[in-house]
């Protein structure tokens, strides 16, 4: 069958583990995990032999009942093993193997195996494709896969590698190994303690590797933290162990169930007792069923009923409920008063003395998490809801119950109720919000913000498929949806504002609280300069409340205009938004802060007035500039190269640049061109070609096209053909005509002895890409380097398209160069 795969588990600390792998590990897998156990683990199986390979030809014909529509390939080759294991072991034992160490001692083979088989075809015939081929990729495994490399190469599924290599766990090595492994390596029994193997048995080590019990016991269970005893096993019996390893009890107990709330659950001749941590019996074996204490109670069962033993292991509560669940279990310590669900006849509430808080009257007790925690009741399929104390919140007569947002004062004010498919809210008190007359019912996003957003006032309604916004304060609808995305509520201290999202662009509009629109724009964006130090802008379909909070102290709000909604409105660009309704300029707004002398402002009206007076602008970026402010000194470094703003003064532009390196791309890339062509001072190519690559990495198309240009001709730099044929083509890709014209080039004139035919197609290709774009800008250079592409093509239709070009250009603009090419190729004069 290929390598030999070895599965061991331990019940030593490993238990639970084996458990969770049960429902972890595709049943086929476990299923087919035979080759496991020989006689020296102690679990003599031969018997099962026949039996197992029946169930082997079982799986079978499911696989093949599978095969006849499924033609994935990997199934297919599990199937193939499958068949291939039966002809060439036909007597092997193969069983689950988590099953059988979880399974009672005296269960027999023909039952375990048939058990395991129902399983398997249960879970196959439940399962969707997506965990049908994890199930054929464990098939799989078993066939020759040696490493996780393996796994994933043959079954390409790597969402399951961890689960089949668990290091830990899971190892493929031969029994004889495994066994001299397990005599030499220690279990960790926490705090310390150690179990360690000798002689067939297990004994208990301190810390130090001090010998606290001699190998006595099969198995010793881990020690839970605080708990100074646990659990050993010898033969098929359990006894107590205390952690300086004196037996506190013989092995005479049937099962251990382990220790719960300070108190050992062991079952003698079928049934359950609890035994105190020295030994004594608090409860001698006499329930069906019990669990540990919880808050001083301990569930117990009796002939189908249950009830509840006290710290004494006297009856507290009757042994007469049909059902009981600790009530801790299920909830926090909100409800102190109620102490179990419980049933008899039907749910209701106890508290710890066993009196009925809720009678016994309801389908079914929920208890819901969250905000609103409390209890969900259901009687006859509708449902109710109590506080955590049973108190009635919402009496039992909806379909459909959810908690809605805490108010400020984070209390549970109302609940979105469904009947008969149309939805309402009902208050805490029984007082009807809005009837369940509505298709669609939300309270409108509340967002976190220094402005109070409603969290119940305002609420998206629909109603024959038309959609409102409904204030419940004012008990009506108070703005349309339509044309609308969403809507916000603003809640200030002294007013109340809706915040619309305009449904086709994503721009924003502000309403009353009565819907009246404020303003005849919608806009782009707003700016929380004033809320945010740091400034942030928040572009349409973004939005974010704390923008609004300068509207709370008298201070408006910067908006750039959108579209507008009245055919009245005549505002253009930024203007900033009073909370009165109230909107200015930003001209207006700037200009007598400007004046003033205010940095920012004498910035934002440079850019007002830059498409009309380049001299008024430069004067207002000197005066921000002469305050630090380092936008404004750096566009003023870029007026100072520009006459048509003054005086040019090249020296004083690149100190300028200099003194804001590193704030600006496109004002880093001026600098670096200033120093590559030795303007305003001395030439320094070297640092030219460094300070270039920041700008261009950071989407400064110019920046890209120098940086190109720089490992064309080795300005600062040695020169490497690839690079710059990369750069260039990338200030290409952004639609830089001239770095597409020098890209062609290259790729034409640059080409390597050793491409391969694909290689030049591709390099033709691109050469021809370039060039036709760049040839848009009508320059005669790139005309040329289009000619060149088209030469180097070497076809004749190529040819014909580079003379038509050519001849049409000198009957347009004569020239020199487009004759000489012409008169090369003899093509003669037009």
């Amino acid at each position: 069958m290929g390598n030999r795969i070895y599965l061991y588990a331990e019940r030593q600390g490993e238990y639970e583990m084996l458990s969770e792998a049960k429902y972890e590990v595709p049943p086929v897998w476990c299923l087919l995990l035979g080759d496991v156990i020989a006689d020296e683990g102690g679990l003599t199986l031969r018997t099962r032999q026949k039996a197992s390979w029946a169930a082997l030809n079982g799986l079978l014909g499911v696989l093949e009942a599978d095969a006849s529509f499924s033609k994935d390939n990997h199934f297919l080759q599990a199937l193939d093993a499958v068949r291939s294991y039966l002809a060439a072991y036909p007597t092997k034992l193969t069983v689950e193997l988590a099953e059988l160490f979880m399974m009672e001692a005296d269960i027999s083979e023909a039952d375990f195996l048939s058990q395991t088989i129902d399983e398997l075809r249960s879970f196959r015939s439940s399962c969707d494709p997506f965990i049908a081929n994890k199930e054929v990729a464990g098939l799989n495994q078993l066939f020759g896969v040696e490493t996780a490399a393996d796994w994933l190469s043959q079954t390409g599924l790597t969402w399951w590698e961890d689960a089949y290599f668990w290091e830990s766990r899971w190892e493929k090595q031969s029994w004889a190994d495994y066994q001299s492994e397990k005599a030499t390596a220690p279990v960790p029994l926490g705090d310390g303690l150690t179990a360690f193997y000798a002689d067939g048995q297990w004994g208990l080590r301190d810390e130090d590797g001090a010998v606290l019990a001699s190998p006595f016991a099969d198995e010793l269970l881990p020690f839970d933290d605080e708990v100074a005893v646990t659990g050993y096993r010898q033969g098929l019996h359990w006894g107590l162990l205390h952690r300086s390893g004196r037996v506190v009890t013989p092995a005479e107990f049937d099962v251990y169930e382990g220790i719960h709330g300070g108190i050992a659950i062991v079952q003698v001749a079928g049934r359950f007792g609890l035994l105190e941590l020295d030994g004594q019996w608090l409860a001698t074996p006499q329930f069906d069923d019990a669990y540990g204490f919880d808050e001083g109670l301990a569930p117990v069962s009796l002939n189908g009923k249950w009830g509840m033993l006290g710290r004494d292991g006297k009856v507290v509560i009757p042994i007469e409920l049909d059902d009981l669940h600790s009530a801790s279990l299920l909830k926090d310590e909100q409800a102190s008063g109620v102490r179990l669900l419980a049933k008899q006849g039907g749910w209701g509430l106890m508290d710890e003395g066993g009196r009925w808080v809720l009678p016994p009257v309801y389908d079914a007790i929920e208890w819901k998490t969250g905000h609103a925690a409390g209890w969900q009741t259901s009687k006859d399929n509708l449902l109710g809801r109590l506080s955590p104390l049973g108190e009635t919140w919402l009496a039992g007569e909806w379909h459909a119950i959810e908690a809605l947002p805490l108010d400020d004062q984070g209390k549970q004010l109302a609940w979105l109720v469904e009947k008969a498919g149309l939805k309402g809210v009902v208050g805490n008190d029984g007082h009807v919000w809005l009837p369940c007359q509505f298709d669609k019912l939300k309270p409108l996003e509340a967002v976190e913000a220094t402005v109070r957003p409603g969290c119940h006032r305002f609420w998206e309604v629909a109603e024959k498929r038309k959609s409102f916004v409904w204030d419940m304060e004012a008990g009506q609808s108070v703005l349309s949806m339509n044309g609308l995305k969403k809507v916000l509520p603003l809640i200030g201290d002294s007013a109340v504002y809706l915040l619309g999202v305009d449904k086709e662009q994503g721009e924003m509009r502000f309403y009353s609280a009565t819907g009246k629109l404020m303003f005849p724009y919608q806009f782009q964006w707003l700016h929380d300069d004033a809320a945010n130090p740091k400034g942030g802008w928040h572009w349409k379909g973004v939005l974010y409340l704390h923008c609004l909070v300068p509207w709370a102290t008298g201070e408006p709000v910067e908006a750039m205009i959108g579209k507008p909604l009245s055919q009245s409105a005549t505002f253009m660009g930024s203007v900033w938004l009073f909370a009165d309704g109230q909107m200015v300029s930003d001209v207006d707004w700037q200009l007598p802060k400007a004046n003033a002398g205010e940095a920012e402002a004498c910035y934002r009206m440079a850019g007002h007035v830059e498409n009309t007076d380049l001299v008024a602008a430069r004067a207002w970026l000197q005066k921000a500039a002469a305050q630090g402010h380092e936008a404004a000194i750096a566009e003023y470094a870029y007026s100072l190269t520009n006459e048509l703003a003054g005086p040019v003064d090249l020296v004083r532009a690149r100190q300028l640049y200099e003194s804001v390196l590193h704030r600006f791309p496109w004002a880093q890339n001026n600098f670096a061109s200033m120093l590559q062509n030795g303007e305003g001072g001395p030439k320094d190519e070297k640092r030219a070609f460094e300070l270039f690559r920041w700008p261009a990495e950071r989407g400064i198309v110019v920046a890209m096209r120098n940086l190109g240009e720089a490992f064309c001709y080795g300005y600062g730099t040695s020169i490497h053909l690839p690079s710059a044929i990369s750069w260039l083509e990338k200030a290409a890709e952004c639609g830089d005509s001239i770095a597409a014209r020098q890209a062609a080039a290259l790729l034409i004139s640059n080409h390597q002895a050793t491409d391969t035919p694909l290689q030049k197609q591709k390099r033709q290709e691109r050469a021809y890409r370039w060039a036709y774009m760049a040839v848009g800008d009508e320059q005669l250079a790139s005309l040329l380097v289009l000619a060149d592409v088209l030469f180097a093509s070497g076809t004749p239709e190529d040819r014909e398209e580079a003379k038509r070009l050519l001849l049409a250009r000198q009957a347009e603009q004569p020239d020199p160069a487009i004759q000489a090419v012409l008169d090369a190729n003899g093509w003669g004069r037009n």
